[in-house]
């Protein structure tokens, strides 16, 4: 059956397994792992996410513990509630009867009868729907945004023979649904999640740049050179801080952003220079 899927804002599918994928199952051999990902969503675009039954109800955060997708959000998600075949080109074919109910000498007021014909064709696979659910589960929550932790619920088995099949498919059911996809350790608690994400400012203390910038140090707060300076720190904070994680979410050194790395070195350079606060 023929389905009219939903628009989505994001990349609906991909066709291999994501570098970053392959590189965590290479480097983490023995962990256990599930198909998952971690995602900030601004409270604004909640609505685009109430197919897996999120939004704002009397100015409260709803959410199921766990989703099926429904069938509209692409063709892993149809193939999840449905089911699907497999044409087999692979194999020989074989002989099908098929059978006709034709009109007698071609006019329908004489009656009909059927005809038998047979046919080559390819032999086909039938697979039945999986119903694979992606539980849902909110890691922190601001009054701007809300990081949310959503998990295919598939048990991952590495040496099963169709382990990378299986995966493509969490993967896809995954990005179809919430527009990402990765894998996560399986017994990762709610600090070693949150240590990974990349939040935006929304999640530090409250108040403004300047107002922030004095927690560093008694500076003119109100100089907007002063005032970018420290937001450059800010962000070198984040790289140091990214080094202390657990190495199993950590960035390789390629990854990182290079003019972030750029300015920290910059920024500590000068401060040395200037003697103004303790060396980062």
């Amino acid at each position: 059956m023929a389905h009219t899927y939903r628009h989505v804002p994001w990349q609906r599918n991909i066709r291999k397994i994501p570098a970053h994928v392959s590189d965590w199952l290479e480097q983490n051999p023995t962990v256990r792992c599930v198909v998952g990902c971690m995602k900030t969503i601004p409270i604004s675009e909640l609505g685009k996410y109430e197919h897996l039954g999120i939004g704002i109800v009397a100015a409260k955060l709803i959410y199921p513990e766990s989703r099926i997708p429904i069938a509209q959000m692409g063709p892993y998600s149809t193939k999840n509630r449905e089911g699907w075949e497999t044409k087999r080109d692979d194999l020989p074919k074989i002989t099908r009867t098929f059978t006709f109910d034709v009109p007698n000498w071609g006019d329908p007021s004489n009656g009909y009868h059927s005809v038998d014909q047979d046919r080559e064709v390819y032999q086909r696979d039938y697979f039945d729907p999986p119903n694979f659910a992606i539980r849902i589960s909110c890691l922190k929550e601001s009054a701007s945004a809300v990081i949310f932790n959503f998990v295919v619920d598939w048990p991952v088995d590495r040496r099963a023979v169709d382990f990378e099949t299986d995966l493509l498919f969490a993967l896809n059911l995954l990005q179809e649904n919430v527009g990402a996809c990765g894998v996560l350790p399986a017994d990762a608690d709610r600090v070693e999640l949150l240590a990974s994400v990349d939040m935006s400012w929304e999640f530090f203390p409250p108040g403004t740049a300047p107002e922030v910038a004095l927690l560093r140090g008694p500076h003119q707060a109100h100089d907007p050179r002063t005032c970018r300076r420290h937001q450059r720190a800010r962000a070198a904070l984040l790289v140091l801080a990214a080094r202390s994680l657990p190495s199993w979410h950590r960035r390789p050194q390629s990854l990182c952003r290079r003019p972030v790395r750029r300015q920290f070195r910059r920024l500590r350079e000068h401060e040395l220079r200037q003697r103004r606060v303790d060396p980062l």
